[in-house]
């Protein structure tokens, strides 16, 4: 048995802006941080999406409920109860959907930027310190194409790794 919570302020369609995954450890335990991230970004797009599982959940069950939604952006908050199922996860929706920019933030990633890009070639981007300004900026720069500003932002481009420094 299991039960997905969502709440979703999109307007529907094929694919969506921003899909923002909790991985938590359990239902009781749920992080604030993906509300706070949503908020961030709530006056540029109304189509997104926070989306709770948990770790004790099957791994293709979380993929389907990704995968379904077509993001634009995936972000997800890691954190030691989440790292491993957050990789493996971030490579399978890679694999199948190529075109979307895979963001990790969290204490698991911030500290160390530059090796989340060497290991992880599904990861695009890395947020590091406090993510809800870096957050909005990377998704004006995705979304809208404005200027990507270094603000706790490290991210791999033409074969480069370009580490920010905590916001």
């Amino acid at each position: 048995f299991t039960i997905s919570l969502c709440y979703d302020v999109g307007k529907g369609g094929e694919s969506m802006d921003v899909l923002i995954l909790a991985l938590n450890s359990k239902y009781i335990h749920s992080s604030l941080a993906p509300w706070y991230l949503q908020s961030a970004i709530s006056d540029l797009t109304e189509d997104s999406l926070v989306l709770e599982h948990t770790i004790n959940e099957r791994p293709a069950d979380v993929l389907a409920d990704i995968l379904a939604r077509k993001p634009k952006i995936l972000a997800i908050s890691v954190y030691i109860w989440n790292v491993k199922m957050v990789y493996a996860l971030a490579e399978q929706v890679k694999a199948q959907l190529p075109q979307t920019k895979i963001v990790l933030g969290g204490p698991e990633v911030g500290y160390n930027p530059k090796e989340v890009l060497e290991q992880s070639p599904s990861v695009d981007f890395v947020i590091s310190g406090e993510g809800e300004q870096p957050f909005l900026t990377l998704c004006e720069h995705l979304l809208l194409g404005k200027a990507l500003l270094p603000l706790g932002i490290s991210y791999r481009a033409e074969n480069k790794n370009h580490i920010a420094e905590p916001y």
